[in-house]
């Protein structure tokens, strides 16, 4: 990937990412893991708001804690999403990240599904094209 565009991720999700993780991947991936970053993040977000609000509430002692508050209660925060490694393996995106539950796993999943569809250079719609060196490319990029 571009180092303009390591950059742009790096810049977006700080916690998720850290400082000096380097993507591997062909620019044309490049929205997908935009987008898989932005889940995870977003979730981890969306958690730990649930259980600050639904903390005040109980200190509060205003009103009874509805289901969805306790639940929230029962989960913590949001535990922060650590990115390890993300690279193209076999034709594919493999994105590692350390504290992901079962809403990140499919996150990433999904991600990587997509990423067999996609060419990795331009991001088109693509296939996988094997040889010596798996990748997932369009016909424009197959020959590269």
């Amino acid at each position: 990937m571009r180092a303009e565009l390591n950059s742009n991720l790096v810049s977006a999700y700080p916690e998720l990412l850290g400082a000096n993780i380097e993507v591997g991947v062909g620019d044309g991936w490049y929205n997908i893991v935009d987008c898989a970053l932005a889940l995870l993040q977003h979730h981890c977000t969306q958690q730990t708001d649930a259980y600050e609000r639904a903390l005040v509430t109980s200190k509060s002692n205003e009103r009874p804690l509805h289901k969805h508050e306790c639940q929230a209660l029962a989960a913590g925060p949001g535990k922060q999403p650590k990115a390890a490694q993300i690279k193209e393996k076999f034709g594919g995106l493999r994105l590692y990240v350390d504290g992901v539950d079962t809403y990140g796993a499919g996150v990433i999943a999904m991600a990587e599904q997509l990423s067999v569809l996609t060419c990795d250079q331009c991001g088109a719609p693509g296939e996988r094209h094997g040889g010596a060196w798996i990748r997932t490319r369009c016909k424009k990029h197959k020959k590269d």
